[in-house]
């Protein structure tokens, strides 16, 4: 009984300072700026970010030979980047051409990505490989 007498003595308590840190919070930061963004959201940061995922998540992966699992590991990391910025250029539409002339040897989920990556970038320009790809493949 004493300890829910305690409790019921301390709720206006409680309440009172609540609510004085919250009314006096703005008061706090009032005339300092706050800091509301990240540093990697600036546009140097980006420019330094794009310049590194094209050199290094895109180009060098996709000029990977195929001729292994590793190979193919490589070019397929180039996928998820160039859908994620749109990326495209005739290099790039160059090398998809030569990873469907090497996909029916390759993982399926080399395949999987080759198709989405053409599907997403260029919807059109390889409709001729993905049906070739799909009627030669086992799992499509």
């Amino acid at each position: 009984m004493n300890q829910d007498l305690n409790t019921e003595q301390m709720k206006p308590f409680l309440q009172y300072i609540f609510l004085t840190i919250l009314l006096a919070a703005p008061l706090l930061v009032h005339g300092q700026e706050l800091m509301v963004s990240s540093p990697f959201t600036t546009a140097a940061y980006r420019k330094q970010f794009d310049a590194a995922l094209l050199k290094y998540s895109i180009l060098q992966n996709l000029s990977a030979p195929l001729n292994d699992a590793d190979d193919e590991y490589d070019f397929k990391s180039a996928f998820w980047p160039m859908e994620l910025i749109g990326y495209k250029t005739d290099y790039v539409k160059q090398r998809l051409v030569y990873g469907f002339s090497r996909a029916a040897g390759c993982s399926k989920s080399f395949q999987r990505g080759l198709v989405e990556i053409v599907y997403t970038n260029w919807p059109e320009a390889f409709q001729r490989q993905v049906t070739a790809l799909m009627q030669s493949t086992t799992d499509p």
